[in-house]
């Protein structure tokens, strides 16, 4: 315990340093201002699935889903302002910005390549299943996206990601997998992510169509993940959402409400049907993955993991009467040293927006 309380000792210290780079007060006074223009969206609710079925594989990451709800703008005197100390967290509490909360329950599964193999294979990845909860603050305007997310989940016999996937693939008429007696034992997860996104460009490039690039900087620490990312992606097409782009399920990166009642998603003609294409590359350094390192107390199977992981991602979004929907393909790098070749997989986010 004292190792994960040193690590927790620098949250907020870790938090500060991130939300000081690209601080507004540095920008030009057109960027610093970001201005949210009126008209105040309700509450988004999201569900994501990703598979490497999508990819014609079933091994690694092979599965994760989530569903999410954002609320809608938190006000000082409104009765979550008034009576929740959410909107009073270091740095959240800033004038000039919108705060919301998010909430999220999701389950990831990876296993190895052999999933007909009944016992331990060295050289691959232990069978595991995450089953988790997030709690999400978030501060934005028209240029910046700070986050604070709070996860708490169950990774062993009890996230039922074995029963999951039996259940799944004996629908689809699938290969039993027979090795999930091996996977990693219970263990209660913590984890705590922080993550500033920036949108650095956005230009018309003729009538209603236009382009952005978003960045992403961001750290986790906990005894699921340790980790730390910066990321990139492009978007272009007509309209574009007035959100922080579209990404793979990872901790505080769902969060993909619009920002304000001008997003396409809004339109008074809700026939109108607006489609963009995106990509996108993120970088991890990669200090505890608790999938490829096994349990944190007791002896588990183990992998030497990869401490540098590359993931790369295009996808088009459609966005009409409120909803976006989007499907990204994404491609990973090795994330253990004796993984041959890297992974990929496929994402389908369906959101809606009141």
């Amino acid at each position: 315990m004292n190792r994960l309380q040193y690590r927790y000792g620098f949250v907020f210290r870790i938090l500060s340093i991130l939300l000081m780079l690209g601080n507004p007060a540095m920008m030009p006074a057109e960027a610093r201002c970001g201005q949210i223009s009126a008209g105040e969206p309700g509450s988004t609710i999201s569900l994501a699935f990703e598979n490497d079925i999508f990819a014609g594989t079933d091994y690694g990451y092979t599965g994760g889903a989530q569903m999410s709800w954002t609320s809608p703008e938190l006000h000082r005197e409104g009765p979550l302002g008034r009576r929740s100390a959410l909107v009073s967290l270091p740095l959240m509490n800033e004038p000039g910005y919108r705060r919301n909360i998010s909430i999220s329950l999701g389950q990831m599964i990876h296993t190895p390549r052999n999933i007909e193999y009944p016992g331990i294979i060295d050289g691959d990845r232990p069978y595991s299943g995450i089953t988790y909860v997030s709690v999400g603050v978030h501060r934005m305007n028209t240029r910046v996206q700070d986050t604070i997310e709070f996860t708490t989940g169950i990774i062993g016999p009890h996230s039922y990601a074995e029963y999951l996937q039996d259940k799944t693939h004996d629908t689809f008429n699938c290969v039993k997998p027979n090795g999930w007696e091996n996977q990693l034992d219970d263990e209660f997860l913590l984890n705590v992510f922080l993550e500033r996104k920036w949108r650095m460009v956005r230009c018309r490039l003729r009538k209603h169509f236009e382009t952005d690039v978003i960045s992403s900087l961001g750290i986790s620490l906990g005894n699921a993940l340790s980790a730390g990312n910066i990321g990139f992606q492009a978007r272009i097409g007509p309209e574009l959402p007035q959100d922080f782009g579209t990404h793979m399920i990872h901790p505080g990166t769902r969060n993909s409400a619009p920002i304000s009642g001008e997003d396409p998603r809004f339109s008074r003609r809700l026939s109108d049907l607006c489609l963009h294409v995106f990509a996108g590359v993120s970088g991890y350094a990669v200090a505890r993955d608790i999938t490829l390192d096994g349990n944190s107390f007791q002896d588990s199977h183990r992998i030497e993991k990869e401490p540098f992981v590359l993931e790369m991602t295009a996808g088009l979004g459609i966005l009409f009467s409120r909803f976006k929907i989007t499907y990204a393909h994404a491609y990973r790098t090795p994330s253990f040293k004796e993984q041959q070749r890297g992974q990929m997989f496929g994402s389908v986010t369906i959101s809606y927006s009141f």
